[in-house]
């Protein structure tokens, strides 16, 4: 393993540890919802074949109906849990972004320690959309950083979360107003698939060599 990886190994392992956290409540609840909704599914075709099929008594269908409801009420329930999970994420969305942040900032100053302040100095990396690895990590920690400072949210910067925004969906939009601007480091460690140490490591691994 590269000295850096090592040396910044404590770090990283921390910061990844909470992301995945952060992340793994939120993932469990979606599959509970959709095997709720599978069941529920299942349960509603039940009750209206046995309602439309004479073989069936009114008890039968009754019963079925309750199945059907119950059924219902559990995936509005989980709907319910899911709803709360987002509204206190978006709660603390400012120390998630900021934990997210200060990973990318670990990730950059691997590649400056590597190749110093040209970011151009550096392998490309591989391609996420249309840009390459080592724009989303340099651009992703600046625009973590600076965010506050509109002035230094650069062409750079815009260039890059564009081209992610063009590929890969509009939580990578930079909003053209400074006061509307917001710290969009988690929508990177997301793209990076950064919850894992692993994937971490593959990824520096394209410049730490």
């Amino acid at each position: 393993m590269h000295w850096y990886l090592e040396a910044t190994n404590e770090a990283a392992t921390a910061l990844i540890a909470l992301i995945a956290r952060e992340r793994q409540s939120g993932d469990v609840l979606e599959e509970m919802r959709e095997a709720a909704n599978r069941k529920r599914d299942f349960m509603f075709d039940d009750f209206r074949g046995k309602d439309l099929n004479d073989d069936f008594d009114e008890r039968q269908v009754m019963h079925a109906y309750g199945q059907a409801y119950r059924a219902h009420q559990e995936v509005e329930g989980i709907e319910g849990q899911i709803a709360t999970k987002k509204a206190k994420r978006a709660a603390r969305a400012s120390s998630y972004a900021a934990i997210c942040g200060a990973l990318l900032q670990i990730a950059k100053q691997g590649i400056l320690a590597q190749y110093g302040e040209r970011r151009d100095n550096a392998p490309q990396g591989r391609l996420l959309g249309s840009e390459p690895l080592r724009n989303v990590i340099w651009e992703g920690r600046n625009e973590s950083m600076h965010f506050e400072t509109p002035d230094k949210v650069g062409p750079k910067i815009r260039t890059t979360f564009s081209a992610l925004e063009a590929t890969s969906g509009l939580q990578f939009h930079l909003a053209p107003a400074p006061a509307d601007l917001r710290n969009l480091a988690g929508e990177i460690i997301e793209l990076l698939e950064w919850w894992k140490y692993e994937n971490y490591v593959a990824d520096m691994s394209t410049f730490l060599i």
